[in-house]
């Protein structure tokens, strides 16, 4: 199935260490959905804000999931169901 594009705000929570944040969960339309691993990260703009990206892998599917910098907000990007 390919994924399909969200790209709407949601609640993360997120373990600050050395190497930057690592999201663990997200609540995306009240479902909480468990991070079970990080495939991929990477950083790109949006005018003068930085995003960082994330790939991310669950037991309902794949995602990609954004943090902006300077709004401090997470978007769910693109969702990929099982």
């Amino acid at each position: 199935m390919p994924a399909e594009k969200i790209n709407e705000k949601i609640k993360a929570g997120v373990v600050f260490g050395a190497a930057g944040p690592v999201p663990r969960w997200f609540t995306w339309r009240k479902k909480k959905i468990l991070v079970t691993s990080v495939n991929y990260k990477w950083k790109s703009t949006d005018g003068k804000a930085v995003l960082l990206h994330f790939a991310v892998s669950a037991d309902s599917g794949n995602y990609e999931i954004s943090f902006n910098r300077d709004s401090m907000e997470w978007k769910l990007l693109k969702s990929e169901i099982l």
